[in-house]
């Protein structure tokens, strides 16, 4: 990943990780909003499960954890801020059930999504 920001986003959710002392972690509230098909344009700010995941996994190399095998197991991953979708999904589901399984197929850091 690049250290280079074209939103503030991935900023602010280093900002506060400096901070976390993630042995202590016990949950991480966060909100994904858009399933993975959502074009960037559509974002403003929001997250994917795919950008998620993608800073989560940056952010236990950031903290130098990465030898540790799996240092997020056990720990809750709950999703809050889920926007409704605009068009319906080709699976005729929820935005909600959508991004709770590309969250799940994406999990390989053993955490529990809540």
């Amino acid at each position: 990943s690049s250290n280079s920001f074209p939103c503030d986003w991935k900023q602010r959710i280093y900002t506060v990780w400096n901070d976390v002392n993630i042995t202590a972690l016990q949950a991480i509230f966060i909100e994904c909003s858009f399933p993975n098909a959502t074009p960037d344009q559509l974002l403003y700010g929001h997250l994917r499960p795919k950008d998620l995941m993608g800073v989560l996994r940056d952010l236990v190399k950031q903290k130098s954890l990465a030898d540790k095998q799996l240092p997020l197991k056990g720990i809750k991953l709950i999703i809050q801020h889920i926007k409704p979708t605009v068009s319906p999904s080709p699976l005729n589901l929820p935005a909600k059930r959508i991004i709770y399984k590309e969250l799940t197929a994406d999990n390989n850091l053993g955490l529990n999504i809540i």
